[in-house]
């Protein structure tokens, strides 16, 4: 018993002595682990402040002083070229991004605008500013050709027009006969307009108005032939600038002879046409940039069932010459066969779906025989009529029911019902048909449309088939699936 209680009460104390120091360098480590941990995190805090949070507060708040900086500028408070100064420090510093972007293109914007305004309420003696505002717009925005072009012809219009009120001051004062004096101020006047606006052939009718009143009957002579001179080479270029770009052949849709069409021409580029004001049948052309070239477009009116149409080109140039060209255009209807072929082959329906670039998918067509996926189709015009029971198509002159049959219908049913619709006077018309397989392929969408189908929502779900007139043999007759938007010949039953 002693025995075993000393050997227990020894166990007891070695346990008891030892178990002490054990659990505080536990404590010890677990607090150290602890420090650690919060040491650890403060430092990913501290990284991430750095790294992320540091930068997004900087970008925040450059972008805001750039956007009051532009403020500023607009509100003419600083200069353009501080303005410049800070939008490049904001790009070192934030870097590209869409804000920073948007706030360039606004400053561009505001920037064109405003050389612009500039340029055009200038007056005299401040005209000479106005050429250096036009070159520090066109070295800036060197690309906007248009605007450029059309205040080279402003701008020297104002100078001509300034020159000609300073003469008429001089010589043309009413009840006031002009003195020696005045004439030797004029010619001064008109000889340094002269070089200074590079031989304008307007200057040159003032200088022949000069000799003419001064009894100068051989000068006036010869400054009216150099006149008529420069006015025939003016236009003469005029004339050979005005060239069709596109197209030779107006390509019109629809073969209706019952109303007009709108036909577009496109005058080919060149620096006499980009400053000349042309017309179109008394309709200014606008200009428009295709590419980095720039053209003059208008559209003309064709009358119904023309087979050519005389388009009269009129233009005005920067020095008052005027020219008119007449430009025949041939008229290319797109002639939809409306009468039904008992043998249509594979080969015709390929031929005819590349004439037209009508969509097929080569769903049911494995061999690509006649299918067409990158087909565009054509620019359907489509209007509801007859309290929506009919669609029209102005751009085809057709007109199609709106909604199709509600059940499956046979090739010989789908005739039944044509007879049906007939006798009915369905919409009030009585000569209802199937379509060939060009008109329907007219109603093909190059994408699937928002109701599911290759065909426009204008039209019900339940155009899903289209039975054509047309086919490929007695046993074969071509179909149009709107659900897949394709054409195929089947095996009618």
């Amino acid at each position: 018993m002693p025995r075993d209680a000393f050997t227990g009460v020894l166990y007891y104390e070695l346990s008891h002595d030892s178990l002490v120091p054990s659990l505080q360098a536990a404590g010890g480590v677990r607090k150290g682990w602890v420090m650690s941990l919060n040491l650890t995190f403060i430092a990913v805090l501290i990284f991430a402040s750095f790294q992320w949070g540091l930068p997004f507060l900087q970008s925040y708040f450059t972008i805001k002083n750039l956007n009051t900086d532009l403020a500023a500028l607009q509100g003419q408070e600083i200069t353009v070229e501080f303005f410049k100064l800070q939008l490049a420090r904001a790009e070192r510093t934030v870097g590209e991004s869409a804000k920073i972007a948007g706030i360039r293109e606004r400053y561009n914007d505001w920037r064109k605008i405003s050389l612009k305004d500039s340029i055009l309420t200038l007056n005299s003696p401040y005209l000479v500013r106005a050429d250096s505002l036009l070159d520090v717009l066109r070295l800036e925005y060197p690309e906007e050709t248009i605007v450029i072009d059309s205040l080279i012809v402003a701008l020297l219009q104002r100078k001509v027009d300034e020159v000609r009120q300073r003469y008429d001051n001089l010589v043309h004062v009413p009840g006031v006969k002009p003195t020696e004096n005045n004439y030797e101020t004029a010619v001064a006047l008109l000889d340094s307009a002269y070089v200074a606006l590079e031989k304008d052939v307007r200057i040159t009718e003032l200088q022949s108005d000069l000799a003419e009143l001064r009894g100068e009957v051989q000068q006036q002579k010869q400054l009216a032939e150099e006149v008529k001179r420069q006015r025939g080479i003016g236009s003469a270029q005029l004339k050979a600038a005005i060239r069709v770009r596109e197209p030779l052949n107006m390509t019109l849709k629809g073969y209706s002879s019952t109303r007009a069409t709108q036909g577009k021409i496109l005058l080919k580029s060149s620096q006499i046409l980009q400053s000349a004001r042309v017309f179109a049948n008394e309709t200014e052309m606008s200009s428009q940039a295709i590419g980095k070239e720039t053209f003059k477009t208008g559209t003309v009116t064709i009358p119904p069932a023309a087979q050519k149409v005389i388009v009269t080109v009129r233009s005005i140039d920067k020095e008052g010459n005027e020219v008119s060209n007449n430009l025949t255009f041939k008229i290319d209807r797109m002639p939809l066969r409306h009468t039904a072929i008992e043998n249509l082959s594979t080969e015709k329906v390929k031929n005819m779906i590349k004439k037209f670039d009508f969509y097929s998918t080569d769903k049911y067509d494995s061999a690509k025989k006649w299918s067409n996926p990158n087909g565009k189709g054509i620019d359907n015009d489509f209007v509801l009529q007859q309290s929506g029971w009919v669609v029209l198509d102005r751009a085809t002159g057709l007109i199609w029911q709106q909604s199709g049959s509600s059940n499956y219908m046979t090739f010989a049913d789908a005739q039944k019902n044509i007879d049906n619709l007939n006798n009915n006077r369905f919409a009030g018309y009585s000569d209802w048909r199937l379509p060939t397989l060009e008109e329907a392929m007219t109603l093909m969408e190059p994408q699937k449309q928002n109701n599911g189908l290759y065909i426009d929502p204008i039209f019900t779900k339940k155009q899903r088939w289209i039975w054509t007139a047309d086919k490929r043999n007695a046993s074969y007759v071509w179909v149009v699936g709107s659900d897949d938007g394709f054409c195929v010949n089947i095996l009618v039953i």
